[in-house]
């Protein structure tokens, strides 16, 4: 489960690319499956690949990622059958407006330049 807040408001076809996240035996996907409150945003589905654990998740016509309020989705991995170092996830946007490359658990960079408000990251285990 990802909690995203950017610093300013994210727009049609603008990218959040979510990389670190190595090591899964999920394979490639142009369109792995997005959910959770705020998964319309990205039109249900992000391009995942599994080589460089990168998520790009495009924003929606139509559709955008506010400023004000967290934006919360999240995926499913498959997890290797052996285990392995926790991911140390980052997130960024490009497109319009970029927002500066920002690892999930750190404060937000300050500047002149957009940054993420917040940025988590939670796992759970399949019941």
């Amino acid at each position: 489960t990802f909690t995203l807040r950017p610093s300013v408001a994210l727009t049609a076809a603008q990218l959040v690319t979510i990389s670190g996240l190595a090591g899964s035996r999920t394979g490639d996907s142009a369109a792995l499956g997005v959910t959770g409150s705020a998964s319309a945003i990205f039109s249900n589905k992000g391009a995942w690949t599994a080589s460089s654990g990168q998520l790009v998740l495009t924003v929606a016509a139509g559709a955008t990622m506010t400023s004000s309020a967290s934006t919360v989705i999240s995926i499913v991995l498959d997890n290797p059958a052996t285990g392995q170092p926790a991911a140390v996830a980052s997130v960024q946007a490009s497109g319009t407006l970029p927002v500066a490359h920002q690892m999930m658990t750190s404060s937000p960079v300050l500047g002149a330049t957009a940054h993420f408000l917040g940025a988590n990251v939670t796992e759970s285990t399949a019941t």
